[in-house]
């Protein structure tokens, strides 16, 4: 239904006659305008900013990093006053952003005027940390092996890495290439405890603390619960891992 009206206004001038009479548009209120014409220019600019913000909501982008290149379908902006204003409808993020389609609701007066489908090339350039050099499964990330790097986007649905900070200590998932901008599910946490590996186990009932050695029968990342066999009692207890070799039970 909303491509039906959407193209019932973007139609020709047949179709745009029975729209006003079903809607009730006043068709020379909106075809007037200020002196010297409405102002395409800004009109565009206001949709540009609209789908920047858009974008910019529903993602990790932010508005500075987002271009739009060009926008196509925009029979009837001229048609416009200059107050309209724009916003994208919905709340998702486009799935394309080479060649979006977005529906744009046109509002007068801060109330909907119309929808209207317009396409969109959008680009996304920002700084994300990129492998300095190529880079094996299982490789414990140090400083040396990234880098931050400026550069366009090009799958701008993932959920990269901006900070080299956040990457140091963290361990491969794959093998990923020299260039190749990192991605959250790309690295796991290192293991602070590996299974077979004697451990400190902490215990602690209210004032009561003790200390002793146990054996992981499980490995595991920080704040993980594994299984850890107390090599006095040889009793297997469910502990969490708090450091390096080190698990507690409170």
């Amino acid at each position: 239904m909303i491509i039906l009206i959407s193209m019932m206004v973007l139609g020709p001038n047949g179709a745009r006659a029975s729209m006003d009479e079903a809607e009730g548009i006043d068709r020379e209120r909106t075809s007037s305008c200020m002196p010297g014409g409405p102002s395409r220019p800004i009109l565009e600019s206001r949709l540009v900013g609209a789908i920047r913000s858009h974008i910019a909501a529903t993602t990790e982008w932010r508005p500075e990093e987002i271009e739009v290149r060009s926008i196509r379908n925009l029979t009837g902006l001229e048609r416009l006053e200059r107050e309209a204003a724009f916003r994208v409808s919905g709340n998702h993020a486009p799935s394309n952003y080479r060649n979006t389609l977005l529906p744009i609701e046109v509002c007068m007066d801060n109330r909907f005027h119309h929808m209207l489908w317009i396409s969109a090339d959008v680009r996304i350039r920002a700084s994300v940390v990129q492998a300095a050099r190529r880079l094996r499964y299982g490789t414990t990330i140090t400083a040396g092996d990234v880098r931050t790097v400026c550069v366009e986007i090009k799958d701008a649905r993932r959920s990269y890495l901006r900070d080299a900070r956040d990457v140091l200590g963290r361990v491969l998932r794959r093998t990923v290439m020299e260039g190749e901008p990192l991605t959250h599910d790309a690295l796991s946490e290192p293991l602070m405890v590996r299974s077979g590996e004697t451990v400190r186990l902490r215990l602690q009932r209210a004032t009561v603390r003790l200390t002793m050695s146990a054996r992981a029968e499980q490995g595991g990342r920080l704040g993980q619960f594994i299984r850890v066999r107390n090599l006095d009692s040889s009793r297997t207890l469910r502990a969490q891992v708090v450091g390096r070799g080190e698990v507690a039970i409170e």
